[in-house]
């Protein structure tokens, strides 16, 4: 007996809005009693915790900062996430990030008042960022935890998808630069990626990965650092993923010194003092450019996850009928879902239909 051909039709609400609250303005936060040394209190951040991410166990808090109209307003916004270095990882509250005068990332120089209110793209529009600096568990699980960081993201944040930015240090570009390079796919789900002070290089597959799909990659690093991987590991990542497609011009990188801009005498691997620095330009590709100003330049052919998050799916035979099997880790407005069969002309037609939750964040599991 031939298996009839089933497939799952994910069908939602199109019209979805999602909302965070009534926040004030540059809204202010405490980091529960801790009082970091680099920041004013309240914060500027608000300070995430005891989150549930369907899809990965490796992020469950976050530092969120949203431009000071998110809530008056319904539009979308690029999204920039930070990823931290190996010694601010595990758990425990983001507000780790916030540690150590010199360690100026992206949620320092929110919180010192230095990140840029807003950017300007190469048509001269202007665009203000939400970003989100997670506090990663460990660094594992690439594909899984980022792709699925993004999407819930996307659903819980006015996004927009075709302009999420991953930047990160040390550990954190490792990991960013490891994520598009595992696949096209990958690479395909964000617009550009900017790793500071990365101790890899990518291989040549990894390289064909990002330049198939037409990534922008922008590498930092100073060319005393020798503290992991080589010192002209962002040289080398540019020179990598070029040579795939020369004429492309995918890549490209800054190895400090440059001028007005030396690389920090007490530790040479800190080169994300310079690259988060708004002040910091360099000619790329024949503009000069801060880091926020590059990245605005590109978008993704993404358009957001679907608002269901599907952890399975399964077919089976028995006793001459076929059950279909499957589960959700998140919903978001869904409606309902919508089972079809086709025989061998591949014609697919509706045979059932079965009603979604509608809003979930545990397993739900349909059959």
């Amino acid at each position: 007996m031939r298996t009839p051909l089933i497939r799952a039709v994910l069908c939602a609400a199109l019209l979805m809005v999602f909302a965070l609250g009534n926040l004030p303005l540059y809204s202010q936060y405490t980091c529960e009693g801790w009082s970091p040394t680099v920041v004013w209190n309240p914060l500027r951040q608000r300070v995430v915790t005891n989150q549930t991410v369907p899809g990965t166990g490796l992020i469950k808090n976050w530092l969120e900062f949203l431009p000071d109209e998110y809530n008056s307003t319904s539009k979308k916004y690029p999204l920039l996430i930070f990823f931290h270095g190996v010694n601010e990882g595990g758990g425990g509250s983001p507000c780790r990030l916030l540690q150590g005068e010199w360690w100026w990332t992206p949620p320092v120089i929110i919180e010192r008042r230095q990140f840029p209110y807003s950017s300007k793209d190469q048509n001269g529009e202007t665009f203000k960022f939400i970003v989100i600096s997670p506090r990663m568990e460990w660094f594992g699980e690439t594909t899984n935890t980022i792709n699925s960081f993004i999407d819930h993201l996307i659903r819980v944040y006015r996004v927009d998808p075709s302009r999420v930015y991953l930047t990160g240090i040390s550990a954190g570009s490792n990991y960013i630069l490891q994520y598009a390079g595992l696949s096209e796919a990958n690479s395909r789900k964000v617009a550009a990626i900017l790793p500071v002070a990365m101790c890899d290089v990518v291989n040549q597959q990894e390289a064909t990965n990002i330049s198939r799909a037409g990534l922008h990659v922008y590498s930092i690093k100073c060319e005393q650092d020798g503290s992991c991987g080589p010192s002209n590991a962002a040289a080398a990542n540019t020179n990598a993923i070029n040579a795939i497609n020369p004429g492309a011009n995918l890549a490209v990188n800054a190895t400090l010194p440059l001028p007005g801009w030396p690389c920090n005498s007490g530790l040479a691997h800190d080169a994300w003092a310079t690259a988060y620095d708004s002040t910091f330009k360099v000619n790329l590709n024949g503009r000069s450019l801060n880091m926020y100003e590059w990245m605005l330049q590109f978008r993704s052919g993404a358009t957001g996850p679907l608002p269901v998050a599907l952890e399975n799916y399964t077919a089976r035979l028995s006793n001459g009928k076929v059950y279909v099997r499957w589960s959700t880790s998140a919903e978001q407005n869904s409606h309902h879902f919508t089972i079809e069969r086709a025989g061998e002309n591949q014609q697919f037609s509706a045979i059932a239909t079965v009603p979604a939750a509608g809003n979930s964040g545990r397993l739900k599991t349909y059959e």
